[in-house]
């Protein structure tokens, strides 16, 4: 009777140690399955963006370098400390030009145009990499020079780089105007190897406007800072106006024909009341 009992009792355990064994493969099965059928939906999804995409529509320009600065002016006076005016050797050329770049600045934007000056301690470079960040429709350095140098001669002097379409065209406008005003029959077009004009990607030129060095003509400038302010914002304007005329050829053929017809129509009316 023992040993029967004890037949039962072992055959109890050994169906519980099997429901428990088949219970532990179907729990490992079941999380098998769940982890292959994950791997499986991430497979299929597409991959995700890391960075964040900008709205080209939406996003704005944040520098004055991403304006159209066509119709705007940089003026470069000279940052040369050490050249005294023989006048008065308290007048540098640094300062002299300083002060008329900033007549010119005045008058330009009284007449609505924007107008960009390089640092007063900018060197050349500086004032280049300004300059064609920017990309202004005019680049104007102003200067005086030494008249002691081999091949000067008295009078306003001008240089500029043909290889940049517009520099002449800018140059001529300001130099006449200038020219007028000394009553000298100044040299013109000099050609000088500046890194200021040679390395600008935009309408540029280097506007020297008298000696310093010569009493009589530093005198003259600093006299005549005004009408050199304006004769150099005339130009400047000129230049522009030509140049947005050539640009936008039906847009000017427009404006003229209006001025024309309304001409025309003052002229009927005076020879009614005649």
């Amino acid at each position: 009777m023992e040993n029967r009992n004890d037949f039962k009792s072992l055959m109890k355990r050994a169906r519980w140690d099997r429901l428990f064994g088949a219970l532990i493969v179907l729990v490992l099965l079941i999380i098998l399955i769940v982890c292959i059928c994950r791997s499986c939906s991430k497979k299929k999804e597409p991959p995700q963006p890391t960075t964040s995409i900008v709205d080209p529509v939406t996003t704005e320009p944040t520098t004055e370098a991403h304006k159209n600065n066509s119709k705007s002016v940089f003026l470069s006076p000279s940052n040369e400390g050490d050249k005294y005016f023989a006048c008065d050797d308290s007048v540098t050329e640094k300062a002299a030009m300083a002060d008329l770049a900033d007549a010119v600045r005045i008058l330009l934007e009284t007449e609505g145009y924007t107008v960009y000056m390089s640092d007063p301690d900018d060197n050349v470079k500086a004032k280049v990499t300004k300059g064609n960040e920017l990309g202004c429709g005019a680049y104007v350095a102003l200067h005086t020079y030494d008249s002691s140098v081999p091949g000067s001669v008295i009078g306003p002097q001008v240089v500029c780089n043909d290889s940049v379409a517009g520099s002449r065209a800018l140059a001529e406008n300001i130099y006449n105007r200038i020219n007028e005003l000394t009553e000298a029959d100044g040299s013109g077009f000099i050609e000088k190897d500046l890194y200021e004009i040679l390395n600008n990607r935009y309408p540029c030129c280097s506007i020297e406007i008298d000696a310093h060095d010569d009493v009589e003509t530093s005198q003259w400038i600093l006299d005549n800072k005004d009408a050199l302010a304006k004769a150099i914002k005339n130009g400047i304007i000129a230049y522009l106006n030509a140049a947005d005329a050539e640009a936008h050829p039906e847009e000017s053929t427009a404006v003229t024909e209006e001025g024309e017809a309304e001409e025309s129509a003052a002229g009927g009316g005076a020879g009614e009341e005649e």
